[in-house]
């Protein structure tokens, strides 16, 4: 698929084509359709043609993509007739390979990091959600709060692992954000009331989320865990809720809040603006 060196077992890679993107909507790659030598004349001339590449299984009949590493691999969920739908791997040599679930009918790689490690969740045969990782070999479930239903959400090149976790089995869509690295899950807690979710994790270390507040659930903010303590992002301008979703390596994150309706925010140094 991509017009460079590539080595499968160390990830190593020499780019000799521009970044490639993902439609997550849709299980497709846009792929440039062009090489090293035509770079340089393509410079001051309209953008290089794309073209559009199904992640395609002789086992699935649809799915999504919903993340893609810097080397080109894919992780998501895609259907398969008669088991349902369940997390899968994607590379430009090898084609889609299904990590499957835990003996239930659904699953999903919600993220990928650039060792081709994948995390999501899978639901067992008593239809509870496990959290996954995937290391191209062995698939192990990262273990739960002490409750139900836990999923992992983004895993990052030093293999910390963030998701959300149900903690009191009594607690019935009561839920923490938790941490997993090296074998061991930490529950990340709350601002208040009972709930909270870990959505992405940087290089740096920082994670980015939301949860509950004084006011109760209806009231969560965003928030970021640094060092064990928890930011809260607010909301912007008369909001009373708001999630982050997303944080990049400048500490930048992004997500929606309640305004006039539900608006993408972006939160930087301090201060969230609001994007649309």
């Amino acid at each position: 698929m991509l017009s460079k060196p590539y080595n499968k077992i160390t990830h190593s890679i020499l780019l000799t084509t521009p970044t490639t993107r993902l439609l997550s909507a849709v299980t497709i790659l846009l792929i440039p359709l062009i090489n090293n030598q035509n770079v340089q004349a393509q410079t001051n001339s309209f953008p290089p043609p794309y073209a559009i590449i199904s992640l395609e299984s002789a086992a699935a009949y649809g799915g999504s993509a919903e993340s893609i590493n810097n080397y080109g691999e894919v992780s998501g969920s895609a259907f398969l007739y008669g088991s349902g739908f369940e997390p899968y791997y994607w590379d430009g040599i090898d084609g889609m390979i299904i990590i499957g679930n835990f003996g239930g009918p659904f699953g999903n790689g919600w993220d990928i990091n650039d060792l081709g490690y994948v995390v999501g969740e899978a639901e067992n045969n008593i239809h509870f959600d496990e959290a996954f990782l995937w290391d191209g070999t062995d698939k192990i479930i990262l273990g739960s709060l002490g409750g139900d239903n836990t999923r992992a959400y983004s895993i990052n090149n030093s293999g910390y692992i963030v998701g959300q976790g149900g903690y009191d089995p009594d607690l019935y869509g009561a839920k923490h954000g938790f941490l997993w690295f090296d074998g061991i899950i930490t529950d990340l807690g709350v601002i208040a009331d009972y709930s909270s979710s870990a959505n992405d994790i940087n290089e740096i270390g920082l994670i980015a989320g939301w949860s509950s507040t004084e006011q109760g659930f209806d009231f969560r903010h965003a928030i970021i865990w640094q060092d064990g303590q928890i930011i809260d992002l607010g909301t912007l301008p008369g909001g009373r809720r708001s999630e982050a979703h997303g944080i990049n390596d400048l500490n930048q994150v992004v997500g929606y809040s309640e305004y006039v309706y539900y608006n993408a925010f972006i939160w930087d140094l301090g201060v969230m603006s609001n994007i649309h």
